[in-house]
């Protein structure tokens, strides 16, 4: 997948001359357009419906029609004034939005509808922020005729935007944290209400179904813990059997006494073990590795159960090999994080081996290809985290993401760029000082120069953590003072004739 880019400080005219030339390019060479998004993307497998398409009747990038007539507003008070209902999906508590918006409404039922600076309705905030309560009320009041609106700054739909929201949330957890939580149930009660509102089957599923199936991103409805899937499942048995059968393949190489000769490309599931372990695989590791992979694959055809380190456990119990492999310092974690790797190297995020031999129309074995698909079909490197392999990578602090991102509300592009600037070490607080200290030869030459540095270097980092961690309480505090029950009431006091009613439920 990839996406046309213009050089930096080009005006409008050349970054379409350039775009529109790369995307010549592309389609020449079998790519085509996702949706009629900005992205390209490409099959190896030369029977998938985009290889079938003449480049010519490729989809064009749907051309943003907004344009900005009106000013954004000057500070705070001003966006209150302006555009007061926008203002109270963002800030409000979420048991005063509805009221704010049927006295607006009351006063005047156009307000649900009106769009500020950036062509967003209400609606479309609403579905922003994942408030499902002003979403409730909007669509109450009538604000349906607006699920189709894009015609706005972000070319977007409100379904698109939640959408988009949940894709940002995740991804920016995954590549800061390697830890994601799931789709959170705001986000997903904001997307159920906005399909059925649009007449988007949910398969008959209950709220709660809704809510329970999509956590983890399932789109099948047949899941296993609600994000293996039946197409990933045998992927992984098919590996797992396969590395079991190439490996008993190499036994004879075994001599008595003697670890296996390190020969390269002699099987990947050895490329996954620490190379202190590499030159000491005797036969006896060598036979509780296979094991392991043998239970895998038992795991994965005879149960319904999902990999995981205490069920290899449980099954791996008592072996003799296995418990020789443990002691000698290999993990079950090796074997588990193999097989995924293994898998995804033959799908189509890899040479497409697997599609090749499974897809096929002409092999008489429909097995796979009978299975549904899901949304987590090629989720690797998702499934390697939920089975318990440990991510590779830094890790940004919990309480440093957690003041940055509101989760209740989803990333801005500003914060997403911020926090990845911050991942990168090019982040620096607009408000505090260089605080490096500048080095000199005498420093240098303190043999224990490099302690204290780290020292010093740790120090300010927890400085930092700490000042991260308290961030949301400050928030709060200063929310409280000034916020929620003050612009409530502000909100209320624009109205022609003032009042309100008790919150809707």
């Amino acid at each position: 997948m990839c996406r046309p880019k213009s050089p930096e400080g080009s005006n409008p005219e050349e970054d379409a001359r350039v775009q529109d030339r790369q995307a010549a390019f592309l389609r020449k060479n079998n790519f085509r357009r996702i949706g009629r998004t900005r992205f390209f993307g490409y099959s190896p497998n030369p029977e998938h419906p985009s290889r079938l398409l003449p480049a010519e009747a490729d989809a064009d990038r749907s051309e943003n029609e907004f344009v900005p007539t009106k000013p954004a507003p000057a500070d705070r008070d001003d966006f209150m004034r302006t555009y007061p209902l926008h203002f109270a999906i963002i800030n409000l508590p979420k048991q005063n939005v509805a009221s704010v918006i049927e006295a607006y409404h009351t006063q005047d039922p156009s307000t649900v509808h009106k769009q500020d600076h950036n062509g967003f309705t209400p609606l479309y905030v609403a579905a922003a922020y994942a408030n499902a309560s002003a979403l409730k009320a909007l669509l109450k009041f009538g604000a349906a005729s607006d699920l189709n609106k894009h015609v706005n700054k972000d070319g977007m739909i409100p379904l698109e935007r939640i959408e988009d929201t949940m894709r940002s949330t995740r991804e920016l957890a995954e590549l800061l944290m390697h830890k994601w939580e799931g789709y959170s149930r705001n986000e997903l009660k904001v997307q159920l209400i906005l399909k059925r509102e649009m007449g988007i089957s949910v398969h008959g599923q209950t709220d709660e179904e809704y809510l329970e199936n999509r956590k983890w991103g399932c789109t099948c409805g047949e899941c296993d813990e609600g994000w293996l899937s039946p197409r990933m499942r045998f992927r992984l048995e098919t590996e797992a059997a396969l590395s079991k059968e190439n490996m008993t393949v190499l036994a004879p190489q075994f001599q008595r006494g003697q670890p296996l000769p390190e020969i390269p490309g002699l099987a990947h599931q050895f490329d996954y073990l620490p190379p202190n372990l590499r030159t000491k695989v005797y036969k006896t590791f060598y036979n509780g590795y296979v094991t392991i992979f043998e239970n895998l694959y038992v795991l994965l055809d005879q149960t319904e159960g999902v990999p995981s380190v205490p069920r290899l456990r449980t099954l791996c119990k008592g072996d003799r090999d296995v418990n020789f492999y443990l002691k000698k310092g290999g993990k079950f974690e090796y074997a588990l994080e193999s097989m995924v790797e293994g898998a995804k190297s033959q799908s189509c995020l890899g040479d497409s081996m697997f599609e090749e031999i499974w897809e096929s129309e002409n092999d008489t074995d429909d097995e796979y290809r009978k299975l549904p698909r899901c949304a987590n079909d090629l989720e690797f490197d998702f499934v390697k985290r939920m089975i318990g392999v440990p991510p590779k990578g830094p890790v940004l602090p919990p309480e440093m993401l957690s003041s940055a991102v509101d989760s209740e509300r989803g990333p801005t592009s500003l914060t997403l760029k911020m926090l990845v600037n911050m991942m990168s070490g090019v982040y620096e607080d607009e408000d505090s000082e260089d605080e490096e200290e500048e080095e000199n030869y005498s420093d240098l030459l303190n043999p224990h120069y490099e302690e204290a540095a780290a020292g010093r270097r740790q120090a300010r980092l927890d400085a930092r953590r700490a000042a991260a961690a308290k961030a949301p309480e400050k928030r709060q505090a200063e929310a409280s003072s000034a916020g929620p029950d003050l612009a409530f009431q502000k909100l209320l006091s624009f109205l022609p004739q003032g009042g309100v009613r008790a919150p809707i439920n």
